[in-house]
């Protein structure tokens, strides 16, 4: 019951893996699933992690790695679906088609720049190793493309890897050129960087031209700073946690007792990766085993993800921080089996962390990364929640919680897992540390610069109810002005015209002119009194009544300061005859 079972590698005469681990020459001779032993598909313990292979081992770093990383190097840096060491993943995809054509003679296309699945059965997908899987699950089961090793950093269009600066064959491609060279709908991930890119050996991010790459290495700072920009914050160039990888393999869920799982576990850097299940964790319904399915994260994935920041230091890093100082640990992913509803406790993640510069716990969190978003976010995404549940670091291990992985899909479909690593996120608002006295006169006195504003808005709102206000009242007085003036012509012309008619009377005759709208009255034309509808003539004429009334008021007022003066004569000569005693003659 503790033995694994053998890896199987199927020959080029008998390509179809079966279920029971058995090879055939087609998929249809293979038995019947319903004839396979229910142990089969799964692992007992002491060995309850499954392999790709069909291999049960201890843990996930036991799996065998088929697809090795892709150089430029000599034979056996790339190992091919049935154990051929090849200098490039292009020769797996190369042989693979051989052996397929051997079979099909109805295939007859060329490999480089096209789509090799067709190479493969219907329904198949043909990985980068040559190895053929079920198309709907080409994502869990085809490896990942390798890193271009350092000595030849570029990754040429027709997937293989060539010195900074050489040159490389032009691919055409009508669909998505692929790391690997092939042109497919949909291509599977790569680590390192992609086609026609270079690897910075400095910043150690991708660019297609190898002048362009940034060596900020003399501003690196190697102790903790709280200001440290985007330029002084160290990034790891070699024999980094970032750049592990775990392998695909599916891990048996113990119910007695609490499971660990080792993810990674590297000869040089030792356990850099692992997980653990605590007992009572599962929410498990139905029968069966519960598992969880676990995976690399390719690095084309987690540079496609950004890092946003708190808005107090896009001055220090711009908008988001990169992925060579964002990831800090091997990435990974899980999904779990269709019999766990959900997760009654959380499951603790452990890994070793890049700290070429010493961040401390407060700006490391467990994030998980969303291809739907296309950004990073923390397991506590609140700042608040991070002070609440802060990681655990001591030297460069972190420990942290998460509660969730997302449903295994069903057979035919498609579902990514749940992305998870330790990433360097600010804990705060702004950087520590900052000084007051530092800082410009809109930071320092942001309150009464708020006020100011407020007080301005609330002027400049009176100010213009009252300018509108005045101009309505003033437009009324123009209104009501020019109504009045109106008024006084209409009742000029009145006051004329009636003049004018009262001299017609019955002495007098009424002559008919040549016009017969002429009427002359006592030797005048009544056309005279339309004249006098003139309003300028009318205005004119009221001029002359004001200063005439002005001359008569004045002559008024002149006649009564002489009447006051004569009264006050009078009085005076009464005042001096009752002063001689005439009163009595007087009075007579």
């Amino acid at each position: 019951a503790d033995a694994c079972r053998p890896r199987s590698v199927c020959p080029r005469g008998r390509p179809a893996l079966c279920a029971d681990g058995s090879c055939q020459a087609d998929e249809g001779l293979c038995p019947p699933a319903a004839a396979v032993s229910a142990s089969a598909s799964a692992c007992p313990p002491p060995n309850p992690v499954m392999c790709r292979s069909g291999s049960c081992v201890a843990s996930p770093a036991e799996c065998t790695l088929v697809v090795g990383a892709a150089g430029a190097g000599g034979a056996g840096r790339v190992q091919c679906w049935d154990g051929t060491p090849v200098r490039s993943i292009r020769e797996c995809v190369e042989r693979a088609g051989e052996v397929w054509r051997e079979l099909s003679t109805t295939s007859s296309r060329a490999l480089l720049a096209v789509d090799p699945s067709p190479d493969c059965l219907p329904g198949f997908y043909m990985c980068p190793s040559g190895l053929c899987v079920p198309a709907s699950l080409y994502e869990y089961e085809c490896d990942v493309v390798g890193a271009c090793a350092a000595d030849a950093p570029l990754r040429c269009p027709n997937g293989t890897c060539v010195a900074a600066g050489s040159a490389c064959e032009e691919v055409l491609c009508g669909k998505t050129l692929c790391a690997d060279g092939t042109c497919r709908d949909n291509c599977v991930g790569y680590n390192g960087c992609g086609p026609g890119e270079h690897l910075c050996p400095v910043s150690q991010e991708c660019e297609e031209d190898f002048s362009a790459c940034r060596n900020d290495s003399a501003s690196w700072l190697f102790v903790y700073d709280s200001r440290a920009d985007f330029a002084q914050t160290a990034v790891c160039t070699s024999s980094c946690y970032r750049d592990l990888h775990p392998n695909t393999s599916t891990a048996f869920i113990r119910e007695d007792s609490n499971t660990e799982i080792t993810l990674i576990d590297d000869p040089l850097l030792g356990k850099a990766l692992t997980l653990d299940v605590p007992v009572g964790a599962l929410n498990k319904t139905g029968s069966g085993d519960a598992f969880l399915v676990l995976g690399p994260v390719p690095d084309s994935e987690l540079r496609s993800y950004e890092n946003f920041i708190p808005p107090g230091w896009m001055p220090l890093f711009g908008d988001y921080i990169r992925y060579p100082q964002t990831v800090l640990s091997p990435a990974f992913k899980c999904w779990r089996s269709r019999n766990i509803d959900s997760f009654n406790l959380n499951l603790t993640v452990t890994a070793y962390i890049d700290r070429t510069y010493p961040h401390i716990a407060q700006d490391i969190c467990l994030a998980s990364g969303s291809i739907i978003s296309g950004e990073w976010r923390c397991v506590h995404p609140l700042l608040a929640d991070r002070r609440a549940n802060p990681i655990s670091l001591t030297n460069n291990v972190a420990s942290a919680t998460m509660g969730h992985c997302n449903l295994l899909p069903e057979p035919g479909t498609t579902s990514p897992g749940t992305t998870y690593a330790f990433i360097y996120s600010p804990g705060t608002e702004r950087p520590f540390g900052v000084d007051d006295d530092n800082l410009g006169f809109l930071e320092q006195y942001w309150w009464a610069v708020a006020i100011a504003c407020i007080g301005g808005a609330t002027l400049a709102t009176y100010l213009f109810y009252f300018c509108q206000r005045m101009l309505r009242y003033r437009q009324k007085y123009k209104i009501a002005e020019k109504k009045l003036r109106a008024k006084q012509m209409e009742h000029q012309r009145i006051r004329d015209i009636g003049a004018a008619a009262g001299n017609v009377g019955t002495d007098e005759d009424v002559v008919m002119e040549n016009s017969p709208l002429q009427l002359r009255v006592g030797g005048a034309h009544l056309n005279q009194l339309n004249n006098m509808a003139d309003p300028k003539k009318l205005e004119e004429m009221c001029l002359l009544q004001d200063k005439e009334l002005k001359k008569r008021e004045e002559i008024i007022s002149g006649l009564s300061g002489e009447n006051k003066k004569l009264e006050a004569m009078l009085m005076d000569l009464k005042r001096e005859l009752q002063e001689s005693g005439t009163t009595d003659l007087l009075e007579v």
